[in-house]
């Protein structure tokens, strides 16, 4: 299984329990190219997952960082992607 597989799989598992609210809410003021800061949640051989508050989260490749940050660290990042249909956001260094 590929890395893009694993995101996918994970990303597809957590999808349902983004509230809607909340997901429409972050999509009214964020988009793509815009700079968010977030807090690392969890740490994977192939880049971090961020939350920025309640159940909306990104994803950032390891392929997109210089170095990947620890678990709880705040991070300040780029919208590189948001797929609203799947609820995803991709993200980008600063």
């Amino acid at each position: 299984m590929s890395w893009r597989q694993v995101v996918l799989t994970t990303l597809a598992a957590s999808e349902s329990t983004v509230d809607g609210d909340e997901w429409a809410a972050f999509l009214a003021s964020n988009g793509e190219g815009d700079i968010v800061t977030g807090t690392v949640t969890k740490v994977v051989p192939f880049g971090v997952f961020v939350s920025f508050g309640g159940t909306v989260s990104g994803f950032l490749p390891r392929s997109a960082v210089s170095s990947l940050p620890d678990a709880g660290t705040e991070v300040t990042l780029r919208i590189d992607r948001v797929d609203e249909q799947r609820r995803r956001v991709s993200l980008l260094e600063g």
